[in-house]
């Protein structure tokens, strides 16, 4: 390592590079650095590059992960920031210009924390109570009732809002206990959103408890997993879930395929 000391305005030049390092300020213990270089050379912080690499390692399996811990995070991440870009653009179509702009800051927030090594901070933060009032309706001005499960905070506070921006009434639940209390004492959706992997209570067994109940026959149960059918013995079909989305899930895709299904439903009933 060559290790050299610099004054404010003076540089540091690698001519087969055709890079140049300026110390611009110095301020206590902090250096400002410019640096100029072709757009070919990518430059990266230190610790933004170690996070770039910490996941392209995991993404090629270099990476150990024994729990799934971190893959699961990463999916999660993936998945929120998905639905809050799709939220933007319904958003920003609908000209509701406040509630597009605080999910972009989010957006940036959570890039901030990634960069920082705090991807905690993106999971744990407080949205806010956006008003996710119906941009258009799903159909023909056909309201459904949907009861969400889901156990990551973030992920089911923008799935609902996305849903409701697309004329669904809908109730949460952060683990299948809970669902199963909201369905015995309350009016029974026309959808179950069902999330696989929760505390207290999972999918598969919240499943099996639908399922084995007469009154909940005609509710549909769409799966919302980041894991495949074979990896919780799930069928597709009147015995398991109506559909199965692996995350990150498109909202958009999946309130057309819910709406179809839907329709299907009603159309399939005797007159």
């Amino acid at each position: 390592m060559l290790v050299l000391s610099r004054r404010e305005g003076e540089t540091l030049v690698f001519p087969e590079l055709d890079v140049v390092l300026e110390v611009l300020a110095v301020k206590g213990k902090t250096t400002r650095i410019g640096v100029q270089a072709p757009s070919k050379i990518k430059v990266l912080r230190g610790e933004l590059a170690k996070s770039r690499e910490k996941l392209a390692a995991m993404i090629e399996g270099r990476l150990e992960d024994p729990s799934g811990k971190l893959m699961h995070r990463v999916r999660n991440w993936l998945h929120s920031a998905g639905l809050r870009m799709q939220l933007i653009r319904r958003y920003l179509e609908a000209d509701r210009l406040e509630e597009a702009a605080e999910l972009i800051q989010a957006v940036l927030d959570d890039f901030r924390s990634i960069e920082t090594g705090d991807g905690s901070a993106a999971e744990s933060r407080d949205l806010g109570d956006l008003d996710f009032g119906p941009i258009p309706a799903c159909g023909e001005g056909t309201t459904h009732r949907a009861l969400l499960v889901e156990d990551n905070a973030n992920e089911r506070y923008l799935l609902a809002g996305y849903l409701r921006t697309s004329g669904f009434q809908v109730e949460t639940a952060s683990d299948g206990a809970a669902a199963l209390d909201c369905l015995r004492s309350r009016q029974r959706p026309d959808l179950v959103l069902l999330d696989m992997s929760m505390p207290v209570c999972d999918g598969p067994t919240l499943l099996r408890a639908i399922r084995a109940e007469r009154s909940f026959d005609e509710m549909k149960v769409f799966a919302v997993s980041g894991s495949s059918p074979a990896t919780w013995n799930i069928t597709i079909g009147p015995e398991g879930v109506d559909r199965w989305f692996e995350k990150p899930v498109d909202p958009q895709n999946l309130v057309r395929e819910i709406c179809r299904e839907m329709r299907g439903r009603e159309a399939a009933k005797p007159r």
